[in-house]
């Protein structure tokens, strides 16, 4: 196997400068994905808590208004996780815009700018994937016939199976190159 041999990262040659340019974008771009993921974190949590309680109402009395307000605020929560997946497609097309013609090129530390944009579309597509899931709830957790139905949904919403352990290495890996993260 022949190594690899990797031009000067620009993160190294200006060490007490701001970045400029190709490097600049790719890593702000990183940034931006992570604090759409934090603010998701957020949102995915808030929206536990709503099914826990939609599910304490269905095993135990019948809908009432209250059942309502969880299911709006439920649906504020899922409208808040589409914007931020249109958020990572914008950031998934900006980052396939710095890697069209120079495919090969490493933007930051050690990753090429192809490696960068399956990165970003692997992030994206999982969250894209789960959104849908969270769409299936919020348009039935309110309509479960019983108990067990709910907990299927609330349990639907709270595993997250499409954001597996692998986004968050490539998160991870996408930080660190970056200098947001210390290796």
């Amino acid at each position: 196997m022949i190594p690899k041999t990797l031009r000067q990262s620009p993160v190294v040659i200006t060490p007490n400068r701001n970045l400029t340019g190709r490097p600049r974008i790719a890593r702000d771009t990183i940034a931006d994905i992570h604090n759409a993921i934090q603010k998701w974190n957020n949102y995915h949590i808030a929206g536990i808590e709503i099914t826990i309680e939609i599910i304490s109402i269905i095993s135990g009395s019948p809908p009432n208004e209250l059942m309502e307000n969880l299911t709006f605020d439920l649906n504020k929560l899922v409208n808040n996780c589409a914007e931020l997946v249109k958020d990572m497609e914008l950031f998934y097309e900006r980052i396939s815009a710095l890697a069209e013609n120079q495919e090969g090129e490493v933007l930051l530390m050690s990753m090429s700018s192809r490696e960068m944009k399956q990165s970003f579309r692997y992030i994206y597509e999982a969250y894209e994937k789960e959104l849908k899931k969270k769409k299936w709830v919020l348009e039935n957790i309110a309509f479960s016939t019983s108990e067990s139905q709910a907990v299927l949904f609330g349990c639907t919403w709270k595993y997250q199976l499409e954001i597996d352990y692998e986004v968050d290495r490539i998160l991870q890996d996408l930080l660190r190159d970056s200098g947001h993260k210390m290796i």
